[in-house]
């Protein structure tokens, strides 16, 4: 069934435990997410970027998911991730999103709090909870400490994406800072969100669940995982493409089960 991210995501704050929230932009990979959370009895977010809804149409995922939810006996939660801006956000509602994600990091900090504000009246109106980002994944900037409460206070954010260190994709030797998050949670009683969860250390993962985060992304893995299958899938003697993709998913299947399972989110459903 879908459902709101909010009490999923409270509630994983409250167990120490990590929901994971898995990007989709076609079928298949909405099939492999959906059957390894089946399988571990694990709550969900479904997740799709803007270029996911330029390339399918947000009007297309999001009725591959609700379709999905509604055979399924989990809590599934549909999420706009990095939503660039008001528009996309208010298309996402409109199409039954029951999650968004507004991502104004990259943004001088009033215009992040201005635009966020703006996305959380929006989604609010619609009960619906808003995940804000401040400090840019990737770039070495972490957040700023310092900022964290007037963000949290001035936009009415429900969830806080924080920059420790990691970054999209998988980059070499890649390490989270800790003691930021640490520091972090010092300043706002709302839940933590780590983006850039392909390629972390298992150890790190499990010390930042530890230490506060109860919401992971993961997208390129999850991506590597379908090349992988796709790459098995045609090399069999097979015409039907159905049957190649076949690989994909199974493959697909294993990275989301493994993520589950270091998440701590099995048998949470």
């Amino acid at each position: 069934m879908l459902v709101s991210s909010k009490d999923l995501i409270l509630q994983a704050r409250k167990k120490k435990y990590a929901i994971g929230s898995f990007n989709f932009s076609n079928l298949e990979t909405l099939k492999a997410i959906i059957s390894a959370g089946e399988k571990l009895k694990s709550p969900l977010i479904v997740s799709t970027t803007e270029k996911a809804i330029a390339y399918a149409k947000v009007e297309y995922l999001s009725a591959l998911a609700q379709k999905a939810a509604a055979q399924s006996p989990l809590p599934i939660v549909l999420n706009l991730d990095h939503g660039k801006s008001l528009e996309t956000v208010s298309l996402c509602l409109e199409n039954g999103y029951t999650s968004v994600m507004i991502d104004s990091s990259h943004l001088p900090f009033k215009n992040n709090i201005t635009i966020t504000k703006q996305v959380v009246e929006l989604a609010h109106r619609q009960n619906v909870p808003v995940e804000g980002e401040l400090g840019e994944l990737g770039t070495q900037s972490f957040t700023d400490v310092s900022q964290v409460r007037q963000f949290v206070e001035q936009t009415g954010v429900d969830f806080l994406a924080v920059a420790l260190g990691s970054a999209h994709g998988v980059q070499k030797e890649e390490h989270l800072n800790l003691e930021i998050l640490e520091e972090i949670t010092k300043q706002t009683t709302i839940p933590l969100v780590l983006h850039g969860g392909s390629g972390l250390p298992d150890e790190d993962i499990k010390q930042a669940i530890r230490k506060g985060i109860c919401k992971i992304n993961i997208d390129t893995d999850i991506r590597t995982a379908f090349k992988q299958g796709l790459k098995e899938g045609l090399a069999k003697d097979e015409s039907d493409f159905r049957e190649i993709l076949k690989f994909s998913i199974e493959d697909m299947i294993k990275v989301v089960e493994d993520k589950i399972k270091l998440f701590g989110s099995e048998n949470k459903a």
